[in-house]
């Protein structure tokens, strides 16, 4: 590989490192702005969007014809092409945001244009991302909904390098075989990585694959809400088949992510791979519920890519120099892509926070999560903690981030006390960590307060779906309805937050505690509250 393709990739590399500071870490514009007309028409002022833009225009304006996609390449024309259609139909089909109370529209259908634009050229990938980031920010007002963008980092980054990949090949005029080498490796650290995370969990090599167990996590995100409608019974027989091949799940899986470091070996060996990523997220989806449909579109372009390469393409881009390469950049990834590590331990213990609706006549609903779209991926993930003044020992879908000594000692202590008083507040006192926040707590019950009474008028007024909502993207998360849901069947007077803990093996679920941490009262309305369901007993299997 030449000096100047060294170069490229480590000018694409410092620039997605640069792209993630600037326009993925921390809110790009204000609440304020997000509730005015039109959006993207403001973050143009702000440098932070047009800037980069400015400079890369700059760049290849200078080399206009240089840098199309005839020039680098017609076949990354698809793959690019492929994945912004994908971000778009994302961020453009969500549903009305409730709480900034905007449509957003014309931002909508700017989002669609421009990326229908980069099939015309790669000038396009800059406004669109800058576009796709501002409309993706938006959940992250309030702040105290912890809004994830894990679902989008492949696609994300990969999308930032193409769009960087022309001004590095105006500057410094890298080998044709360059791009592949570097789309590869960005999609062989992303698997790589949480296998790397997994494999140095626990006290000793491959502790992970012995004590990891897939269906505590399919046991969990039931009790959740995923499958909702299966009795639970069925589910546990169902869960106690899958906890056969637990151990045979956790082998392959973690093979598979520390063979991506290998992903530059060979074409037949870049395909298999990409492909076999793709099932896994199959997998995901099937255990718990989790959809990474926007990881699998890049995984499946990549193969088509790396699949409809001519033989002398194929003999250029699998070289042994380019497979060290490719292991140079994984294992400096912490200085550049900094990918999400995706390692943890799946419990027993299922954490989550159960939120009801009081209306003014009485009756409690359950908050269902599907109700609450596009917020719907927040409340689905239970990431409430801030509400909860008691310690917790586990995270999302009783996920624990066993790392170190520590964290091993946290997860034995758990196993040792299967949920049962006094070992498991002797646990929780020990090992728990509280996450109390008051000042997001106030700012959740400012988002409950905005939200839920225009869903009441909404749902009034016979509200017909958007024209936007009429062909919705793949949600991340599938919750089911369960029963009594709000839907703004009336005035709600009072939402009340409870912790949930519940401890589950494959022969039955009983609960653990089950504690109101929070309520904040919307109106102050004399009213006799009329659950629809009861309080979960000790034993809830059925």
């Amino acid at each position: 590989m030449t000096a100047s393709s060294l170069y490229s990739i480590a000018f694409v590399l410092a620039g997605i490192r640069l792209a993630h500071q600037g326009w993925l870490q921390g809110p790009m514009l204000s609440e304020g702005r997000y509730r005015r007309g039109c959006v993207l028409i403001g973050a143009l002022r702000r440098w932070k969007v047009w800037a980069p833009l400015g400079v890369a225009a700059g760049v290849i304006g200078w080399n206009f014809s240089g840098s199309s996609w005839g020039a680098i390449g017609g076949e990354f024309r698809v793959v690019a092409g492929v994945i912004a259609i994908a971000l778009a139909w994302s961020f453009s089909t969500y549903a009305r945001n409730l709480f900034l109370n905007r449509t957003h529209g014309v931002d909508r259908a700017a989002l669609l244009v421009l990326g229908a634009m980069v099939w015309a050229h790669p000038l396009a990938i800059g406004p669109f991302m800058a576009a796709a980031v501002v409309m993706m920010r938006q959940f992250e007002h309030p702040a105290c909904l912890l809004y994830s963008q894990t679902h989008t980092r492949l696609p994300v980054d990969l999308m930032l390098a193409m769009g960087l990949w022309p001004v590095a090949a105006t500057l410094f005029a890298p080998e044709p075989a360059t791009l592949p080498v570097l789309l590869l490796s960005i999609a062989g650290c992303s698997y790589w990585m949480p296998g790397l995370a997994k494999a140095k969990m626990g006290p000793f090599p491959g502790a992970w694959v012995l004590h990891n167990r897939v269906h505590r996590l399919a046991v969990s995100a039931r009790q959740q809400g995923w499958l909702g409608r299966v009795p639970m019974p069925t589910f546990l027989r169902a869960a106690r088949t899958l906890g056969r091949v637990d151990v045979a799940i956790a082998a392959v899986t973690l093979a598979v992510e520390l063979l991506a470091i290998a992903i530059l070996a060979g074409r037949s060996a870049a395909v298999t791979m990409l492909a076999t990523f793709a099932g896994l997220h199959a997998v995901i989806l099937l255990s718990s519920g989790i959809n990474f449909w926007k990881w699998v579109v890049a995984d499946l372009a990549l193969a088509w890519l790396v699949w409809s390469m001519p033989t002398g393409t194929v003999a250029a881009v699998f070289t042994p120099e380019h497979l060290a390469v490719s292991v140079l950049i994984m294992a400096t990834q912490s200085a550049h892509l900094r990918c999400v590590e995706l390692g943890w331990l799946d419990t027993r213990l299922s954490s989550f926070f159960r939120l009801e609706v009081v209306g003014r006549s009485g009756r409690v609903y359950r908050l269902w999560p599907g109700a609450l779209a596009p917020f719907d991926m927040v409340f689905a993930q239970h990431r409430h903690y801030h509400l909860c003044p008691m310690k917790t020992l586990t995270n999302t879908y009783g996920t624990l981030y066993a790392r170190g000594k520590r964290g091993w000692t946290k997860y034995a202590a758990i196993e040792a006390a299967r949920g049962r008083e006094p070992a498991h507040e002797q646990a929780r006192q020990e090992h728990g960590f509280a996450h109390t926040d008051e000042g997001r707590s106030r700012e959740f019950e400012r988002f409950l307060r905005e939200v839920l009474p225009r869903m009441t008028e909404r749902n009034r007024a016979g509200h017909r779906r958007d024209w936007w909502a009429c062909v919705p993207a793949p949600k991340h998360i599938y919750v089911s309805e369960p029963a009594g849901a709000w839907a703004g069947q009336e005035q709600p007077v009072l939402v009340r937050a409870w912790f949930e803990e519940r401890w589950h093996d494959a022969s039955d679920v009983r609960q653990v505690s089950s504690t109101i941490v929070r309520e904040f009262a919307l109106e102050q309305p004399e009213i006799v509250v009329r659950p629809v369901e009861p309080v979960a007993g000790a034993a809830i299997a059925a």
